[in-house]
């Protein structure tokens, strides 16, 4: 192994536990805030209007079974994403199966529960039958 792929090794290795060990802190380092939330000094703070969408969501999936349906009638609702796009199947999906709005967030296939400095507030019920269909 050469010199400079062992240095790319040990900084892939450093920033992998940095990154794990503000997951475990509770801290948003990396990517778009998830919709339901915003973002205080790098944590992420329950954004109530946007948490009913998500709520209204998962409840909707419980009654109809499909995302396809679900992104219609938000999309004639005039329901837009936090970044202006409209809501579509995919985005729906994306909701229902974000491990974060169940209360945990994964990284390098560990599970972190949300952190217990109150940075968070669990937006949909783990126990919610649309939440055990997805997952």
């Amino acid at each position: 192994m050469s010199f400079t792929q062992f240095e790319r090794e040990i900084t892939s290795e450093r920033t992998r536990d940095k990154l794990a060990a503000l997951r475990e802190r509770g801290v948003w380092a990396t990517g778009f805030r998830p919709y339901g939330y915003r973002l205080e000094d790098r944590l992420l703070i329950v954004e109530e209007a946007e948490a009913a969408v998500v709520c209204r969501v998962h409840d909707l999936y419980a009654k109809l079974k499909s995302a396809t349906r679900i992104a219609g009638i938000l999309h004639r609702g005039g329901l837009r994403t936090h970044r202006g796009t409209p809501f579509n199947e995919t985005v729906g999906w994306r909701t229902l199966q974000n491990r974060l709005y169940c209360g945990e967030r994964a990284y390098l296939g560990k599970s972190y529960g949300v952190s217990t400095r109150g940075s968070y507030r669990i937006a949909v019920d783990t126990r919610s039958e649309s939440r055990q269909n997805t997952a």
